[in-house]
């Protein structure tokens, strides 16, 4: 049974059965701080956090004590913060699993910032979240700008970890060593759905360091990380499994600017892009990889690759999608398929056949100050091989939940088998509430036709 099904299959048991008789704790209505909520809560509860700002002495270094317990927020990592507030005088980080905790130990849709890891904490490691002897949940987060004096700027995982770290956004974090978003060492993690961005390990692995460790990483962007050797992945006698990801725009000052491999390492890596890395893709000393289905600048040998530019939407803003004309598309292995059922497409987002009209946005930033400006990029495509019209309208959405129309209603005009691009500049009014935003487009012919839509959120400060 693939292991990334059976921690979802655990999970659910877990929920399942322990939900009969959970309870919900709220910070800070019933409990001042999110420790006081975790000491509260037996096996089976949720301590839910409202939206807001956590710092402070029980909003940091915060610790499960082996319970099962699942600690998420009301609004998500967005509206969400926990900042550590940390230095090397006075070291922080987010977390501390350390107590047997397993995959139904969860934390969920926070934003954790400024842990600092130093070499007189625990380990010296782990500026956000640092894993001994547990094997939590990681999901929905947003881990960004940590430090650690050693390894795993971002997470650490050590000897006898197994986390599972899914569907986050792991950006900025540094290690004075190795690993600058994730560091594991004999340890199997799970790492599913994350964006891994702008992180660097000073010495090894700017992106994700592995040693002696086969992890999983699947639909995961590695992009624009940095280190000395290994700028995006970094393996030391190691077999990642390697599915649907892709890997671009990472820099090494020596070799491995996407891949560094060392002493007997064996990544397998499948249906995946790696492109644009500098100074090269994938450097292997001493190292085996098995490179199948995917797509290689400059080329590797192995079954189904291929060396073509994948044509992302707009890899500047760290948009990883594809345009319709990519050569990724419905290459990736043919005894795999796409959730709209069409042949796997190489790379860690699989275009969406099922509708003819695609809408794709693209944000300069999600994170903007009262007079600053939002600049989205809107990409449209037209499958069709007849010219389409069509309306778009883009609401926002308030933290209130009342919407206000920011672009449109308009009439568009799209050529037979076109792509076309345009800006849309919005300024921050000076008096916005802070708060999370919703960015909502559609596109299509009201009221019956809906082609496509998309949706972001956006964090006012």
């Amino acid at each position: 049974m693939p292991r990334l099904f059976t921690v979802w299959l655990i999970s659910l048991l877990t929920w399942t059965v322990s939900s009969l008789h959970a309870f919900t704790i709220h910070v800070p209505e019933d409990a001042p701080n999110i420790q006081a909520g975790i000491d509260g809560a037996a096996d089976g509860d949720t301590v839910l956090v409202a939206g807001g700002y956590y710092t402070g002495l029980g909003n940091r270094d915060l610790d499960f004590t082996g319970k099962a317990i699942v600690v998420t927020s009301e609004d998500g990592p967005e509206a969400t913060i926990i900042d550590c507030e940390g230095s090397a005088l006075e070291p922080h980080r987010g977390l501390y699993f350390h107590n047997g905790e397993g995959l139904a130990s969860v934390v969920k849709g926070f934003t954790i910032w400024g842990g600092y890891a130093s070499m007189d904490s625990p380990q010296g490691s782990g500026g956000a979240i640092l894993c001994e002897d547990s094997s939590p949940t990681i999901e929905g987060n947003h881990i960004i700008g940590n430090w650690s004096e050693v390894n795993g700027g971002g997470i650490y995982a050590g000897l006898n970890s197994f986390p599972a770290v899914i569907d986050n956004l792991i950006a900025g974090n540094a290690a004075e060593n190795t690993g600058g978003g994730i560091w594991c060492a004999h340890s199997d993690i799970v790492i599913a759905g994350n964006r891994i961005t702008g992180n660097e390990g000073t010495w090894a692995g700017g992106g994700i360091f592995i040693d002696y460790a086969s992890p999983s990483i699947t639909r995961t962007v590695l992009s624009h990380n940095s280190s000395f050797w290994g700028g995006g992945l970094f393996c030391w006698d190691s077999a990642p499994v390697l599915e649907n990801c892709t890997i671009s725009l990472n820099r090494s000052s020596t070799t491995g600017g996407g891949i560094y491999g060392i002493y007997g390492a064996a990544p397998s890596i499948h249906n995946s892009i790696v492109w644009g890395d500098v100074p090269d893709e994938i450097f292997m000393d001493f190292g085996s990889p098995v490179v199948t289905y995917s797509d290689i600048e400059g080329g590797w040998s192995g079954i189904g690759n291929i060396d073509a530019d994948p044509s992302f939407v707009l890899p500047e803003w760290r948009d990883f999608r594809l345009l319709w004309e990519s050569p990724c598309i419905d290459a990736g292995d043919p005894l795999l398929s796409d959730p709209d059922g069409t042949r796997s497409d190489i790379g860690a987002h699989p275009f969406n056949q099922d509708d003819f009209i695609t809408l794709y946005l693209s944000p300069d930033t999600t994170i903007v100050n009262p007079g600053d400006a939002l600049t989205v990029t809107y990409t449209l495509i037209n499958r069709w091989q007849q010219t389409e019209r069509f309306g778009l309208l883009t609401r926002a959405v308030m933290p209130n939940g009342a919407t206000r129309e920011i672009v449109g209603p308009a009439r568009y005009t799209l050529p037979a088998g076109s792509t076309e691009r345009f800006d849309e500049v919005h300024p921050v009014p000076a008096i916005l509430p802070s708060g999370k935003y919703s960015y909502w487009t559609q596109i299509g012919l009201p009221p019956s036709t809906l082609h496509d839509e998309e949706i972001f959120s956006v964090s006012v400060r």
